[in-house]
């Protein structure tokens, strides 16, 4: 499809406010899933300002995160989002590890403001020159790109990118995730989060780590932030992502715990509306977590509704 259908025209102004029964209409469409994207064959790429922080945003309509994206005006990940909205402030530090496109650093760029900076990780090279891209579009400077992965130990690992969305590369071992093709394989850098930060000079306010299992690596390497500066962590917590690389939702809940956090699953209530419940090892329902470490005052944030 070249241009939009006249049905999608017509439903936009309806996704872009969330009325009810938004994902519904979508989905009836085939505006929404990966499963939609063989529809979307040859569709143009949109540039649109986010209705949530402003910044302009270039969204492959043949993708199915950049179709949702570009149908909600926001990036589709509410849960994460709200989070950050709720735990940074002007002048803050925030680490997006595992950026992909950028869509979390330019909502981090926002919500701590010139005065702040965002330090963007992403080792996947194609991915990195996107949030470069946008970074240039929207003319943001206190924002730094480091186009390498964060683990344990300085090297050089295998990216696995996959084959439908860009999100999903991994350094894990990819053996075992099945019903997700990979396309291909690159050598990326690999750094300690601690050193990046010593050498920037900055102390961390918030983590957010997207590394598709690769998780508990990426804090070992940040023990001493997490240990002096105290951070809030907001991670992916899967199972089926951490099982390659020898952890599980319990053992990640262990690491966190020795060193004085306690853990919230995310739960979203609605559009805007956010829960925060004990963290549950065994639960297979909730992907998104947060941790905050026991003497963090901002821990009653989570309950302000």
């Amino acid at each position: 499809m070249a241009s939009y259908p006249w049905y999608l025209m017509i439903i936009l102004p309806y996704t872009r406010r969330e009325l009810p029964g938004w994902g519904r209409l979508a989905g009836w469409l085939g505006v929404l899933g990966n499963q939609c994207d063989y529809r979307w064959t040859g569709a143009p790429t949109r540039t649109i300002r986010s209705t949530w922080h402003g910044y302009r945003m270039r969204l492959d309509l043949r993708n199915w995160s950049d179709r949702h994206t570009y149908f909600l005006g926001r990036y589709f990940d509410a849960e994460t989002q709200l989070t950050l909205k709720r735990l940074l402030n002007p002048g803050d530090v925030l680490m997006d590890v595992g950026a992909n496109i950028g869509m979390m650093t330019l909502l981090g760029a926002d919500l701590v403001g010139s005065e702040g900076r965002v330090l963007s990780f992403e080792p996947n090279p194609e991915s990195a020159g996107h949030v470069r891209f946008h970074l240039e579009l929207n003319g943001i400077d206190h924002v730094r790109l480091y186009a390498c992965a964060l683990g344990s130990q300085e090297a050089v690992m295998r990216l696995h990118v996959s084959e439908g969305y860009s999100g999903s590369a991994t350094l894990a071992d990819v053996a075992n995730r099945q019903g997700e093709r990979f396309s291909r394989e690159v050598d990326v850098p690999v750094r300690r989060g601690d050193d990046v930060l010593r050498e920037a000079g900055l102390r961390a306010s918030v983590v957010k780590i997207d590394a598709e299992g690769f998780e508990p690596y990426v804090l070992e390497g940040l023990e001493r932030t997490l240990e002096q500066d105290r951070p809030a962590v907001l991670m992916e917590c899967v199972d089926r992502l951490l099982k390659p690389v020898g952890s599980s939702r319990s053992l990640l809940a262990k690491q966190m715990e020795t060193m004085g956090y306690r853990g919230y699953d995310i739960r979203i209530e609605r559009r805007t509306r956010l829960s925060f419940l004990p963290f549950d090892p065994a639960s297979e329902s909730s992907s998104e977590a947060v941790w905050l470490h026991r003497e963090d005052n901002r821990n009653s944030l989570l309950h302000g509704g």
